[in-house]
């Protein structure tokens, strides 16, 4: 290798992709079997665990024009000495036409193209990525990678999780050695289609991870893509505060994960809360003259926008003192996520002492952006946090009985207020009560007066590695404002193909299913795709 020692390089590019690449210090197909190996592990860039609304995707943009060291015409440059014709020379114009150009030319217009790239991102990718400064990486006809040209990523690699490069018909390679030595998905686009086919090929038999944009610039293909991976950036960046003096399993939900598949599979972190630090939190809150009376003037104002309130005001206070109480110890062990045991709270008397429910805390949560779930089911709550990233819309959850061919009866109380969007005016709503001597409070909408029908429903398997993934079409609620109102009253029914299908696919799974309105089906099982879940369809 000219200029450098084939140890070096291999240490700065990474044995994984160099290897197969380098062999006696020259550039070679390697004809040797090679074992497809396992996909590897992505780690999106660290930092506490962030509001799930506030976390950013961090894109690196990389430019990698291929620099002659002089002209000259061959099969690969057929046009050598001649003009091109005069044209605007933006980022894909320097890329795709290199021929008849001196190597200072060349490097003027890389120096031009990559400020334009860099432009061109910035005006058409979604506010919730962040752009980091580009980088020029070049390369000369030898088609190699020089150390002190990789070397111009490290300094941003920490907070990198995806790069982007500018494809032409060298990139492939270049793809291949970022992703193993840096250990990120790589996104390209641009250039013909067997170019990005065989990049991603080649990439997927390295167990590297790469997706292409195939047309030049299609913003709302890449936002697409990049999309996708800020969902599972967010799953990964999940924090759980677990109340608990059992540990996991809960008894309802044997199907649950436990925390070491939760950090394994996904890097999720978790934290035990007792029942004695929970009581002892909201004592403190509740004798808080300041904490009282804010959560007095929160009750009043959820009271003031429902349509009915159907509780008196004290029991929605204190389910406010309880709510309060929860984000505080978030706060307090960097989490972003939440769930307590049901029944075992119950069995505990601390429920019917302090005259609280977890519904209204996992209410709020959700439709702050936070995925909250009932009964300590984390399998639940991991599918809620994938639909709701995916969607951005609240959620609800709850357990799935067959009652008709093609009727599935999905009920609990815990629906979200901001279930048509984030962005979108709250749902109407009604304010109950969960037990029968009125305390307990638990917000209640009707799923029929959504002007969206159709949802989207899924769940995890205990070991993480499968998800259940259905739609149907809500055709009917109740427990609303008929039939029995105390308890998880709260009920949509839904249309699917064959609810016999349904529940027999479902059993796999567990019998929580999390649900948001829309079809986000395609989302969900590419998401799947990306991290290595295999789908199981309803039918």
């Amino acid at each position: 290798m000219t200029g450098m020692k084939r140890r070096e390089f291999l240490g700065v590019v990474g044995m994984g992709a160099a290897g197969s690449l380098i062999a006696s210090g020259t550039a070679i197909a390697n004809t040797q079997t090679i074992n497809m190996p396992a996909k590897q592990r992505i780690e999106f860039s660290k930092g506490s665990s962030e509001h799930p609304m506030n976390i950013r995707l961090n894109v690196k943009p990389v430019y990698w024009p291929l620099i002659h060291s002089d002209i000259w015409e061959g099969p690969c440059r057929p046009s050598a000495g001649l003009k091109p014709k005069k044209q605007e020379m933006d980022w894909k114009a320097a890329l795709a036409l290199a021929d008849g150009k001196t190597p200072e030319q060349e490097k003027e217009e890389a120096r031009s193209g990559v400020k334009k790239f860099a432009e061109d991102l910035k005006t058409n990718l979604s506010p919730d990525i962040r752009l980091l400064e580009p980088a020029l990486l070049e390369c000369s006809e030898d088609f190699r990678i020089r150390p002190e040209e990789l070397a111009r990523l490290e300094a941003d690699n920490d907070k990198t999780d995806v790069y982007i490069l500018a494809i032409d018909k060298f990139s492939n390679y270049i793809a291949n050695v970022i992703a193993d030595t840096f250990k990120k998905p790589v996104v390209s686009f641009g250039g013909m289609l067997f170019i990005t086919a065989d990049l991603i090929a080649s990439m997927k038999a390295r167990g590297l991870e790469g997706y292409a944009v195939y047309d030049l610039f299609d913003p709302k293909e890449l936002n697409y893509i990049l999309s996708l991976l800020k969902a599972r950036k967010v799953l990964q960046q999940t924090s759980i505060l677990i109340i608990t003096d059992r540990g996991l399993p809960p008894i309802p939900v044997q199907s649950c994960m436990d925390i070491d598949t939760l950090k394994e599979n996904f890097g999720i972190r978790s934290h035990f809360v007792t029942y004695r630090e929970f009581i002892n939190e909201m004592e403190s809150l509740i004798n808080s003259k300041e904490w009282s009376r804010k959560a007095k003037d929160s009750a009043e104002s959820l009271i003031k926008n429902a349509a009915e309130t159907h509780i008196d005001k004290q029991h929605v206070k204190r389910s406010f003192e309880f709510y309060y109480t929860i984000k505080n110890l978030m706060e307090k062990y960097d989490c972003n996520a939440f769930t307590v045991e049901c029944f075992e709270l119950c069995a505990s008397r601390i429920a019917e002492k302090y005259k609280i429910t977890p519904c209204l805390v996992h209410t709020l949560l959700k439709d702050e952006g936070m995925a909250s779930a009932c009964e300590a089911d984390l399998n639940a709550m991991l599918s809620m946090r994938l639909l709701m990233s995916v969607s951005n819309k609240s959620s609800f959850m709850g357990n799935s009985i067959a009652i008709t061919d093609d009727l599935v009866y999905l009920n609990h109380s815990v629906p979200g207020i901001k279930m048509a969007g984030y962005d979108k005016p709250d749902l109407p709503y009604h304010l109950r009560h969960f037990v029968e001597s009125g305390w307990g409070t638990k917000v209640m909408i009707d799923f029929m007066q959504s002007e969206e029908k159709t949802v989207t429903l899924a769940r995890l398997n205990k070991f993480g590695t499968k998800i259940f993934l259905a739609k149907g079409d809500i055709v009917n609620c109740t427990g609303f404002n008929t039939e029995n109102l105390i308890g998880c009253s709260l009920a949509a029914h839904i249309k699917v193909p064959d609810a016999k299908k349904f529940m027999q696919k479902q059993s796999q799974f567990g019998s929580h299913i999390s649900m948001v309105y829309g079809d986000y089906t395609r989302e969900i099982s590419e998401l799947a795709d990306m991290m290595d879940l295999e789908v199981v369809y309803a039918i």
